[in-house]
């Protein structure tokens, strides 16, 4: 069974492979653009979990020389299990620059980071992933109000934003667009902890009129709290994970690292189990036998991921 399984992920990387060869000028799909600019914004300032004031900025990529409208935008937030990383981190940029240079806009945005342990003695965990939530929802918020205020400077379509991001990235991406009721995230405990952060519906933006509901969402190595979240008429979701994950569970289990044992995840193949059965777009790449994203996996295993997920899109 297991050289069965090997023979056809190689038969499906030729496919790709192949598929990619004769698609020369696929934008969307393919590399169509060979070079890209980067622009640094401000876009909102919160507080951190050592009450200093962090101040948030998104890189927004865009294909050099493109002269199409109306292009969709790919939001990607990087991970580090919400105690460490960055947007300038490696596979952000490489990520960023390889939809960019298939024709979209690209932003990667900071969140504040930062666990600590009295907030979780006290059931107060969901700030954890609050603070992040905030900082994605105000990174929607700043593109959404270029476009409708700012004279739209990247030319990008409000309807077709896709919340994306890694591991932790992945988690705030999914929790922004499903954990959208008070009573969902109560569920982690008293919500009257977020009242010290703004309350639920708050965001640390500069444009807080704007709403920061994507059209779909990327989720490579994330989970959700509880899958059952997700909703009929919910928007889109395309995945990739390793079902050999140790850190954030394939399918349900403990988050791994300095979470590890305080409370359980439902990984990539829940959500897209739940996502199937309540009628919502969804689409699994299952990564046979491999760990959690990490370096070591070579750069040829980050941009299979990208690729797959571009032809879904």
């Amino acid at each position: 069974m297991k050289r069965i399984i090997l023979l056809l992920c190689f038969v499906c990387t030729l496919f790709c492979n192949y598929t990619y060869a004769q698609c020369s000028g696929c934008r969307y799909i393919a590399p169509v653009f060979d070079s890209i600019t980067i622009e640094t914004v401000h876009f909102g300032r919160g507080v951190t979990i050592q009450g200093d004031t962090q101040e948030l900025y998104m890189d927004i990529y865009q294909p050099y020389g493109d002269t199409a409208t109306n292009r969709p935008l790919v939001m990607f937030a990087f991970g580090g299990g919400f105690v460490q990383g960055s947007k300038n981190d490696w596979y952000v940029e490489e990520v960023c620059k390889h939809y960019t240079k298939a024709g979209y806009v690209c932003a990667a945005m900071d969140y504040r980071v930062g666990i600590d342990y009295l907030e979780i003695l006290a059931l107060q965990h969901m700030r954890i992933f609050f603070r992040p939530m905030q900082d994605y929802r105000a990174s929607v918020q700043y593109m959404k109000w270029d476009y409708a205020e700012n004279g739209n400077n990247y030319r990008i379509d409000t309807n077709l934003i896709f919340a994306g991001g890694a591991s932790a990235g992945a988690i705030t991406a999914l929790m922004m667009q499903h954990c959208d009721k008070p009573a969902e995230i109560s569920e982690m405990g008293n919500i009257s902890a977020l009242d010290a952060l703004g309350g639920f519906y708050s965001t640390t933006g500069f444009h807080t009129n704007y709403s920061w509901n994507c059209a779909g969402t990327i989720n490579v190595a994330g989970a959700l709290i509880n899958a059952a979240w997700i909703e009929t008429g919910d928007d889109p979701i395309i995945s990739a994970h390793g079902n050999a994950d140790q850190v954030v569970p394939y399918a349900l289990g403990s988050f791994g690292g300095l979470l590890n044992g305080i409370f359980d995840l439902h990984g990539s193949y829940m959500v897209d189990s739940v996502a199937r059965q309540r009628g919502v777009c969804s689409y699994l790449y299952t990564m046979e036998g491999r760990d959690h994203p990490s370096e070591s996996m070579g750069l040829e295993y980050f941009y299979s991921i990208v690729y797959r997920i571009m032809l879904r899109m």
